[in-house]
This record gives C-alpha cells, sequence and structure tokens, in this order.
C-alpha cells in the first residue's frame, strides 16, 4: 500500500467470551507494489474531533497489521479508531504516499455491572442489575461459597 488502486480494510476487533480491558485491532491493506510499509493508529470519541495517538503506537509506527490495545484506563463509551497506513520507510517524503480508514463505533465497557435493591427473605433472593455501558447477558450467584449456578430469567409462569 498505498499505491492507486490499494484498498484498506476495515479494522475488526475480536470478540470476548470472558471481559478483558485488550482489545485486539486487526486490518488489512493490499501492497502491490511490495514497499515496505508502516501504520499508525489513533482514538477519538464519535462527538470529538482530535484524534489521539493509542499508546505505545504514538513513538514509533508499526510494522504488522494488528495491535493490542489496552482500553484499561480509556473511560467507558463509543470510540473510532483510525488506522495510518504509509509507505514513507521505501519512497523519499515527497513520494510517500498515505492512506487511512476510520473503523465503525467499537464499545470500550470497562465498568462491572452493579447489583442494587438487594435484598433476603428466606427462600428468596431479590435484585436488579445494571450496566452504564452494555446489556447483562448472564448472571450467575453462589450460596454459600458453592459452585456458580447460571441464572436465566423464567419465559413462563409455572402452571400450579
Amino acid at each position: 500500500m498505498p499505491r492507486r488502486g490499494a484498498a484498506l480494510g476495515p479494522p475488526v476487533a475480536t470478540a470476548r467470551t470472558t471481559h478483558s480491558p485488550l482489545l485486539k485491532l486487526r486490518w488489512r491493506s493490499e501492497n502491490p507494489d511490495g514497499d515496505e510499509i508502516v501504520y499508525r493508529l489513533g482514538f477519538r470519541q464519535p462527538n470529538e474531533t482530535a484524534w489521539r495517538p493509542l499508546p505505545s503506537a504514538a513513538a514509533d509506527p508499526l510494522t504488522k497489521a494488528e495491535y493490542d490495545w489496552n482500553t484499561d484506563g480509556i473511560p467507558d463509551g463509543l470510540y473510532i479508531v483510525r488506522v495510518t497506513v504509509s509507505d514513507e520507510r521505501a519512497q523519499p517524503r515527497e513520494l510517500a504516499l498515505m492512506s487511512s480508514f476510520d473503523s465503525a463505533p467499537l464499545l470500550v465497557d470497562n465498568g462491572k455491572p452493579e447489583v442494587v435493591e438487594l435484598t433476603a427473605r428466606y427462600p428468596v433472593v431479590t435484585g436488579r442489575a445494571r450496566d452504564q455501558g452494555s446489556a447483562i447477558t448472564e448472571l450467575a450467584f453462589s450460596v454459600d461459597g458453592g459452585d456458580f449456578q447460571l441464572w436465566r430469567r423464567p419465559t413462563a409462569l409455572p402452571t400450579i
């Protein structure tokens, strides 16, 4: 990349089965002339105009089409990632080509869900779980330190 006719595919965030602040970013680029290419990454929230460089990708450009973004210190919310690719190492500055692509908004949600209105009246425990950033899809509980049990909302009331 980035000669005419070259294409840059969208960055893709891989799904996570357990929570981790690490967001694995991967992208593709075409490089028909085989020049050495480098990548720079930036991010911003959709309502912002200024791009901030991703940590550790700011000092030196990346040489691989992947980056593990540790979002631990980033406030929860939606973010757009910009991948900029250049052949600046293979071409004189005035001939170097550059292209960039913006991702679809990615959700950063490192905040823990909270349980509110928790009450226990034997043999029933009630409460509400909520999360500011995303939907809660699973809830598990443990009684007296035992194994965790998955709770699912009943689909119908039992008949008596």
